[in-house]
C-alpha cells in the first residue's frame, strides 16, 4: 500500500529548504559554528590546564556559572571575558574551522 506524502508536509518541507537557503540562516548558522567552536576551545584548553570550571572563574573575574553557560554553549563570551580567559591561560585562544 502506497502512502501518498500530504500537500502540508511538501510545503513544509519546502518552507525548511527557502529558510536553510536564506542569508539570514545561514549568517545565523555560521555565528553559531563560531561560538560553539570557542566554547569548546576554551573547555578542553582548560581541562588541558587540569583547572575547575571554579578555579578558571575565579582567577578570570566571573561566576562560576558564567563560566559554564560559556563552555556549554548556551552563553555567549565577549571579547571582554575572551580577553580575561587568554590572560588567565597564559595565552591566547586560537579559533581555526
Amino acid at each position: 500500500m502506497s502512502k501518498s506524502i500530504p500537500t502540508i508536509t511538501v510545503q513544509a518541507r519546502q518552507n525548511l529548504k527557502d529558510l536553510v537557503q536564506s542569508k539570514e540562516f545561514q549568517d545565523y548558522h555560521s555565528m553559531e559554528v563560531i561560538r560553539l567552536h570557542i566554547a569548546t576551545r576554551m573547555k578542553k584548553i582548560r581541562e588541558e590546564k587540569k583547572m575547575t570550571q571554579t578555579e578558571m572563574a575565579e582567577i578570570m573575574g566571573v561566576k562560576q556559572s558564567y563560566l559554564t553557560g560559556i563552555e556549554s554553549g548556551k552563553r555567549n563570551p565577549n571579547i571582554s571575558t575572551i580577553s580575561k580567559f587568554c590572560k588567565a591561560i597564559g595565552g591566547k585562544l586560537e579559533i581555526i574551522y
